[in-house]
Formats: C-alpha cells, structure tokens, sequence
C-alpha cells in the first residue's frame, strides 16, 4: 500500500517539479538538501539545481561535523533522485554527474604485541588433552599468521 501510495506521489510532485521528496530508506537525505536548497538559494523546484548548489549543501554537512559516510550515503541518494527525475525527463540535466563521494577516514586495526601475546599463551593453562593442544595452536595460528578475527 505505502508504495503504491509513494509512487503516486513521485509522479505528482515530480510533474509539479517540486522539490519535495521522502522515501523510508533516503527520505531524511532528500528532505535535508530540500530544506537547505529552500533556505541557502530560495529553490522552489529540481530544474533550478545546480552542481555547484549541491557543492555547497555536501560543503555545509562537512562544516557541521557529519561524517564521511552519512555525506556519501546522502551523495548516493541524491544521485538516485536525480537519475529517477532524469529518466522520466523531469529534467534535462543531471546536477549529480559530477559529484563524487568522500573519502573515508580508515581506521587502524587493533592488534596484539608479541609480548602481550607471550605473556597471555603463558598465563592460560591449557589442559594436555586435544581440546587444550587445539585451542592453543588455534591461538598460536592466528597470532602467527596475523590473520584477522573476522576471517
């Protein structure tokens, strides 16, 4: 019902050309740029819209202290939007094209010094039976091979 509902709406606002948009996964995005559009260059419908607009809403969320990732799923929103409104010929350019995503910082890895794992190997008893000679060269394994916990 609700898409039905939803999709009805697209075609209405977007033969009205109205800025107005809301889906349940990226309408928060849509409304963000919608309201910062409306206020920043007094923007009434999706013809009006430029790349260097969009430039300017992607530069003002940094200045605000949203991350990388939360820009670049608001990128990728806006350049569905914007493909959606140019394959029905909403419009005839798409302010999106250039538009890249941000580069996110990446985050060291946390790891084990030999030391630490030395000291822990020595701390914990294992028992002399298989489960006990298994789970300390599970360990030795993991730690030797640098693999990752996850892998």
């Amino acid at each position: 019902m609700k898409t039905k509902v939803y999709t009805k709406l697209v075609s209405v606002l977007c033969k009205a050309s109205v800025l107005i948009i809301g889906t349940a996964s990226g309408g928060s995005n849509l409304k963000d740029e919608v309201k910062f559009l409306a206020e920043t260059f007094e923007m009434e419908n999706t013809h009006e819209v430029k790349h260097p607009h969009l430039r300017s809403w992607i530069v003002a969320l940094m200045e605000a202290g949203i991350a990388p990732g939360s820009i670049n799923r608001k990128i990728a929103t806006l350049k569905s939007y914007y493909k959606f409104l140019l394959g029905r010929e909403y419009i005839t350019t798409n302010p999106t094209g250039r538009l890249k995503p941000l580069k996110a910082e990446k985050r060291l890895p946390s790891f084990v010094r030999e030391n630490e794992m030395v000291n822990l190997l020595d701390r914990i008893e294992f028992s002399e039976d298989f489960t006990g000679l298994r789970d300390r060269l599970i360990l030795e394994l993991l730690y030797a091979t640098g693999i990752r916990l996850s892998e």
